[in-house]
Order: C-alpha cells, then sequence, then structure tokens
C-alpha cells in the first residue's frame, strides 16, 4: 500500500511539472534567476550537517543519512478536507493565521481542487468509469455544491501555499513548485512584473534542490523532470537523467524502467557517464544509508 501512495504522489509530481512546461514562457523571461544558469548540485546548496530552515519540519542532510530516501506520503501528507469547502477553511483559517503549515497547506489544496478547471476533470472521469450522462451530472453538481462560495478565495491559494512553503512544510514546498499561477499569477501578470517569476523559479528550484538533499524522492523527480523540460531552471539532460537516476538507487521500484531507458538513447556515452556519476553522487550524499524504521 506504502508503495502503491509513493508511485501516485510522485506520478502526480512528474505530471505536474512537465504541465508547466506549457505554461512556462521563456520569451518572457529569458534568465532562470540569480545562481540557476547551468544548475546547481544540491550538496552545493546545502552544507552538510547544516540543519536547513524550519528544522522540525525539514529534516537536516546529517538526519537524513540516518533515515535514508523518503517520500512524502510517508512522513507529511496532508489531506484535502473532504465536504463544505467554505466550512472546511473557515475552521482552519484561526490555525493557518496563528502560522499552522499544515492549516495552511490544507486550505490552498480545498481551493485548489475548486478551480473551475476541476469541472472538466470529473466529467472526464466519470467518462473514463463508463458513467452515464446523469451520474456524471450528479457528481458535477456535488461538486458545485462543495465548492459554492469559493470563487472569491481562489486568486487566495497562492497565499496559503507560500505560506506553507516558508515555514518548511515539505509537501508544501513540492506543490509550490507545480503550481506556478497560484504564485506569480497569469501570464499578463508575468509580462508586467517579470521579476516575480524570477523569485518563483529561484525559490521554488531551491527547495526542490534542498528537499533532495535531505532524501526526498519526490523532489529528485521532479527535479528531473524541470531539468528535461527546461523549467525553472535552464534545460539539462545530464542532469535530469542524474536526478532520476538518483530516485533509482534509493528506490528501485519509484519510475519505471523505460524512463530513464528514454533518456539514456539521448545522451552521448561522454553524457550518460557524467549523468550516472552525478547520480550516484546525489544518491551517496543524501541516501547511501539505509533509512532506520522506528
Amino acid at each position: 500500500m506504502a508503495k502503491t501512495r509513493y508511485l501516485i504522489v510522485s506520478g502526480a509530481m512528474l505530471l505536474l511539472l512537465a504541465g508547466a512546461a506549457a505554461y512556462d514562457n521563456r520569451q518572457v523571461l529569458e534568465t532562470n534567476g540569480p545562481g540557476l544558469r547551468g544548475g546547481i548540485h544540491p550538496a552545493e546548496t546545502i552544507e552538510l550537517g547544516k540543519p536547513a530552515r524550519h528544522h522540525s519540519l525539514v529534516p537536516s542532510a546529517i538526519e537524513a543519512k540516518v533515515r535514508g530516501a523518503y517520500t512524502i506520503s510517508e512522513n507529511d501528507h496532508v489531506e484535502t478536507p473532504s465536504g463544505s469547502a467554505m466550512n472546511a477553511i473557515e475552521a482552519l483559517l484561526p490555525s493557518a493565521r496563528s502560522g499552522d503549515p499544515k492549516a495552511a497547506l490544507a486550505i490552498y489544496s480545498k481551493l485548489f481542487s475548486c478551480r473551475p478547471e476541476v469541472d472538466d476533470s470529473v466529467i472526464r472521469s466519470g467518462i473514463r468509469a463508463g458513467e452515464d450522462d446523469q451520474q456524471i451530472a450528479g457528481h458535477l453538481a456535488n461538486h458545485r455544491e462543495e465548492c459554492a462560495g469559493t470563487a472569491a478565495l481562489l486568486p487566495e491559494r497562492g497565499r496559503w501555499l507560500e505560506a506553507a512553503a516558508a515555514s518548511g512544510l515539505p509537501e508544501a514546498q513540492l506543490l509550490y513548485a507545480t503550481d506556478m499561477e497560484a504564485i506569480v499569477g497569469t501570464r499578463e501578470q508575468i509580462i508586467r512584473n517579470p521579476e516575480k517569476l524570477m523569485r518563483y523559479k529561484a525559490r521554488s528550484s531551491g527547495y526542490l534542490k534542498e528537499l533532495a538533499a535531505t532524501g526526498n524522492v519526490d523532489a529528485m523527480l521532479a527535479l528531473s523532470s524541470v531539468y528535461e523540460h527546461g523549467t525553472l531552471v535552464e534545460q539539462d539532460p545530464v542532469r535530469s537523467y542524474a536526478y532520476g537516476r538518483a530516485a533509482q538507487l534509493a528506490i528501485p521500484s519509484v519510475i519505471p524502467h523505460d524512463m530513464l531507458d528514454r533518456q539514456r538513447a539521448t545522451l552521448s556515452p561522454e553524457h550518460l557517464a557524467e549523468g550516472e556519476r552525478l547520480g550516484r553522487i546525489i544518491h551517496s550524499t543524501c541516501c547511501n544509508t539505509p533509512r532506520k524504521e522506528p
């Protein structure tokens, strides 16, 4: 069960980040922000033994050496509240305003599930399940009823995600790197304020590299995707392969073999050897010692 949940979480990360490639427009902003061009190995961004920000939530690199690779599904997963969105948000607001990152993330998650685009997902899901029009219409009506009253709050979802990520919650930091629109706005807003996109890219890639350095395999897969597609950081097939390979070394069942096979086929022998070397360095830095179960 844990393995299945892990694969679902990781798969969602890859889909979201691949989708971000279509949203990201390098004609709007050619640079990826200070210090990001070419990418940075996690060992270069985090001093081993130095606790990460808010170390009560994000394990330090030394702690990661003890626990080895880990996933969000095993540690800090925050469930999306069920039922009425407005009721859930009202109940969570006092804690979120008091600085509880899990409450802030739960608010974000509920608002994310109420975006207008989710209507199409409900319809497609019903079609795939073989439901008739009446059943699909019923699910759609239930979803809209659950999300009633949230339209004015949807633009605020980025505020809650940003707060949860800044507090050091790993799941929030991963999601921060996938929901660009929630943080920087629409394409038109980016054109008016390209510096905001620069800050978002720098912060997002920083979150992912910090998490990968602590042994978070979700972050390794996310970095493999952003380096492959050129979102958040400059496109780098070697580092894309390296992070995917590190994730596979950490948890062999984490990704389909054909994913790495596809990447291998696009690399020269020299680049493949370099990617393999970097992947083993990333893995040995964070995850060489198996995680000790409590």
